[in-house]
């Protein structure tokens, strides 16, 4: 992944931080930033994107906007147009399925967070659509991450497998391993890969 990607991969994650909690960032959400950079780079350069990350939060960090006010929407408005902004230069470099891996990434960011709020979940719907994920898509990829079988869209792209002879939902694939303790789920995405949790 180029310098300009990771560097717009990071504002992103800074821009859903923002949206989420002017307060401050979590020590899960940092995590999870350093746990995405450390599968690409080396410690030397986790630690430069880390400050990097830092130094966004600072920057997007909005203090005493009151809901609602001009400020606020202002900010919003601002918000969305960096984000265009941002997924406009990952569309250049990314294919689909590191797009794919991106959005990914981002539920798994907000997923950790005490409350998931609707500013976050627009968030996310605005850089699906930038990224030309289509709209089913992303919805399953997305009830998979945050919810449960019963909310993806596309259940026959779904496949469970655990040591129960059937699968109480009909439409979902199953494979039956008789040793395996608990379950695993898979989600297909595309042409590309498959989710697993």
């Amino acid at each position: 992944m180029s310098e300009p990607i990771l560097k717009a991969l990071i504002q992103l994650f800074a821009l859903i931080s923002d949206i989420h909690d002017n307060t401050g960032i979590s020590s899960r959400g940092k995590d999870i930033v350093r746990l995405f950079l450390s599968r690409h780079l080396n410690n030397e350069l986790v630690i430069r994107y880390m400050e990097m990350f830092d130094e966004y939060l600072v920057l997007y960090r909005s203090e005493n906007i009151t809901k609602g006010s001009i400020k606020d929407r202002k900010h919003t408005s601002l918000t969305a147009m960096r984000i265009l902004a941002i997924c406009e230069k990952i569309n250049e470099e990314l294919h689909q399925k590191q797009k794919l891996y991106v959005i990914v990434q981002l539920i798994d960011f907000i997923l950790f967070s005490a409350e998931i709020t609707e500013n976050e979940l627009d968030f996310l719907e605005t850089v699906s659509a930038a990224f030309n994920i289509p709209q089913t898509e992303y919805q399953n990829i997305k009830s998979f991450i945050l919810n449960s079988v019963n909310d993806i869209p596309e259940k026959n792209r779904v496949m469970i497998i655990d040591n129960k002879n059937e699968c109480e939902q009909k439409e979902v694939k199953h494979l039956y391993r008789e040793n395996l303790k608990g379950r695993i789920f898979l989600l297909h995405i595309g042409d590309f890969y498959n989710l697993i949790y």
